[in-house]
């Protein structure tokens, strides 16, 4: 059963999903933390207020504004959405989820 040469880019699909998927994981998890950091904050100081901006672009808010716009959207804009994007929505979310884990490691090393 022998078929053709896999393609470059198909190699190169698969490299960024195993690059991307470890950070999607923990994205959800990693999400939760801000909140958990404003509990007990007292007063809005430079940890709080990264905070919030974190806890702002996180996975919750993102998952919750993905759902209420796929619901609401009209199946003729999902799939002029889904022609525009392709199969490279889950890539596009993991870079997302990528760079907010990277800022937000930054972010808690530095504020310590």
């Amino acid at each position: 059963m022998a078929s053709g040469p896999i393609s470059k880019t198909k190699i190169y699909h698969a490299m960024a999903w195993i690059a991307v998927f470890p950070f999607l994981a923990a994205w959800p998890f990693l999400s939760a933390f801000p909140a958990i950091g404003l509990i007990g904050a007292s007063t809005l100081d430079q940890s709080a207020s990264l905070n919030v901006v974190f806890l702002a672009t996180g996975f919750w808010p993102v998952a919750c504004v993905s759902l209420v716009a796929f619901l609401l959207l009209r199946s003729q804009v999902r799939g002029q959405l889904r022609s525009l994007y392709g199969s490279n929505k889950g890539l596009l979310l993991g870079a997302y989820a990528t760079v907010w884990t990277g800022l937000y490691a930054i972010a808690a090393f530095a504020t310590r």
